[in-house]
């Protein structure tokens, strides 16, 4: 009895796999190795090295950190078959709002990927790096909510509609926020 049971196993999974990529669109699109979750990864850094030549906006050499962050969630999202639909950077700019107030144009570029749903996943190395400002954080988590985006963080996906994710987001955020304040404070009493 064991035997012929084990026999059908071939004949079942034809069965199923043929009933699922007839009802299942998601299951075609993983089959034919294209991506089911899109991603746009966002990667920042607050000061360029001194010895990295820059001198202007317009002729400013890349933050080795940023391409280090950048290189990475991309073998990230490579091994898990992510689809990179946009990289965005700031290299030089605060995410503080402790920080000089310049515009983070590749910030501004990820929030409307996410507000026009172009993405399914925003990617950062680090929660910091996508911001380290309370009001700025809950602008992206409301977002990420209206429009059904998770966050990445080193590779480690968070759904915000998950209470535990949602915490554990939360709490990434709050070092953050309290990292850049005690650094400001800091700096203020050494002045």
């Amino acid at each position: 009895r064991h035997a012929s049971g084990l026999r059908k196993i071939p004949e079942i999974l034809a069965r199923t796999d043929l009933a699922l990529s007839r009802s299942d669109p998601i299951m075609d699109d993983v089959k034919a190795g294209r991506s089911v979750r899109r991603a746009i990864i966002y990667a920042r850094i607050s000061k360029v090295p001194r010895d990295s030549g820059a001198r202007s906006p317009a002729n400013r050499v890349e933050g080795k950190s940023v391409d280090q962050q950048i290189a990475e969630l991309t073998a990230i999202a490579v091994r898990e078959a992510v689809e990179i639909v946009a990289v965005r950077r700031d290299d030089g700019i605060s995410a503080s709002r402790y920080g000089a107030r310049r515009t983070r144009d590749g910030w501004r570029e990820v929030m409307s990927a996410i507000a026009s749903d172009t993405v399914d996943e925003l990617w950062v190395w680090e929660i910091s790096r996508a911001t380290r400002d309370r009001p700025v954080w809950a602008a992206l988590v409301s977002a990420c909510l209206a429009h059904d985006v998770k966050i990445s963080v080193g590779g480690k996906l968070h759904d915000p509609h998950d209470p535990d994710d949602g915490f554990m987001l939360d709490l990434g955020a709050a070092l953050a926020v309290r990292e850049s304040a005690m650094n400001s404070k800091r700096i203020c009493r050494d002045v």
